[in-house]
């Protein structure tokens, strides 16, 4: 089983099967870390609105798309689901959130 690891204290650190993932952008990051912590699906103008909120939609559902490639190809193995109109992890991923920044 794969697992995904997110520590969202000081600066953000990803890692899937122990290795250290990198994503470029902020907002990718924060798509990443939403869809892990909130879980379900979520629809996909929905995810646009709330890190986009200020371009129009078809904007923001590109930058959307684009994010969701890159979670996509940064995670591997990991696989997130992406259907055509919602967006979420499979529950076969193990999430870890420690508190604290023991590394423990």
């Amino acid at each position: 089983m794969s697992s995904l690891r997110i520590s969202t204290l000081g600066s953000l650190r990803l890692e899937v099967n122990g290795a250290p993932v990198t994503l470029e952008r902020r907002k990718t990051a924060a798509l990443m870390v939403y869809l892990a912590v909130a879980g379900g699906q979520h629809q996909r103008s929905f995810l646009a609105g709330l890190l986009w909120p200020d371009y129009r939609q078809d904007k923001a559902l590109g930058h959307l798309r684009r994010a969701l490639w890159e979670i996509n190809a940064a995670l591997g193995k990991v696989r997130g689901s992406v259907r055509a109109r919602a967006a979420s992890y499979k529950k076969g991923a193990t999430l870890l959130l420690r508190r604290g920044s023991d590394g423990g």
